[in-house]
């Protein structure tokens, strides 16, 4: 199977589990429900745990954490896009 299959493939099964992720499950795992009157939101990354595929991120109020599989499937998507545009890059040298 060629680099361009291999990457449709991994760039069509991680949009899938982010779509039916957030669809099923929604987008966050948790976060905090504060009250902040006359606030505008400000978001900001609040953290990375590698370990977990946990991404938190703050509004300048509340932190809300994203659900792992959603980072897990961005991650497919982005190594599925990178496969595909190696698999390019090939086929357009070998071609010359």
């Amino acid at each position: 199977m060629g680099l361009q299959r291999v990457g449709v493939l991994c760039v069509t099964l991680g949009l899938a589990v982010v779509m039916l992720t957030a669809v099923l499950f929604g987008p966050a795992a948790g976060g905090t429900d504060v009250g902040c009157p006359d606030h505008d939101p400000s978001y900001a990354l609040a953290g990375v745990d590698v370990g977990s595929l946990a991404v938190s991120y703050t509004d300048g109020c509340n932190t809300f954490v994203l659900q792992p599989l959603i980072t897990g499937g961005v991650g497919l998507t982005g190594l599925g896009t990178l496969f595909g545009l190696l698999g390019i890059g090939r086929t357009s040298v070998n071609r010359s």
